[in-house]
């Protein structure tokens, strides 16, 4: 108005008695009109779908992978619950060793003490060619208590979260979609202007 005070969306006219929409306002004129307009509003629509599927199913398996642990815990108690044993935490070197002898031949990976939500050692190995061995060990003797099943529903959940259940090939197909993210973003940023 001419106090330079801001309208509401159904304030702003093109004239006497026509309102304009947010959707077609813009602050200051830019550069696409026309059909570069018209096919950017393609590109950013389309994009936004199929970006929007892949956030909405990223998104949901990650919330869903934040309790992990507590959904292993739940599903498999023996590896989580701790020692039927009293004494001091196993030495390190005493776990190392018997996960050596019950796999020789594989490569530790990484191996973390038991926590307040894990009351057990946990392994992971590898050997070339083979998918990552989770294992678990007593926190008080150091025997090995067992492996994580490699398709369990929650292995399933993960990989639908990292690779879309594909393989090598799902982490092609997510970089794709964090480029299509970029190209909605732009596209965005150019047609708001």
């Amino acid at each position: 108005d001419s106090e330079g005070n801001f309208r509401k969306s159904s304030e702003v006219s093109d004239g006497p008695g026509q309102l304009q929409s947010w959707s077609r306002m813009r602050a200051i004129p830019g550069p696409t009109a026309g059909v570069t307009r018209r096919v950017l509003l393609l590109v950013h629509l389309w994009t936004g779908l199929v970006v929007g599927s892949y956030a909405v199913l990223i998104g949901l398996s990650g919330a869903a992978l934040t309790f992990r642990a507590e959904l292993q815990g739940r599903a498999y108690p023996e590896f989580f619950a701790g020692s039927s044993a009293t004494g001091a935490l196993a030495d390190p070197t005493l776990v190392v060793e018997l996960l050596r002898q019950r796999y020789p031949g594989y490569r530790f990976s990484g191996i973390d003490y038991p926590t307040a939500r894990r009351h057990s050692f946990l392994a992971y190995l590898a050997r070339d060619g083979e998918p990552l061995r989770t294992v678990f060990s007593d926190p008080v003797t150091g025997g090995v208590l067992g492996e994580l099943p490699r398709h369990d529903w929650i292995q399933r959940l993960q990989d639908v979260h990292f690779n879309l259940l594909m393989g090598a090939t799902g982490y092609v197909v997510s970089g794709v979609g964090a480029m299509c993210l970029v190209v909605l973003v732009l596209t965005g940023l150019i047609l708001w202007w």
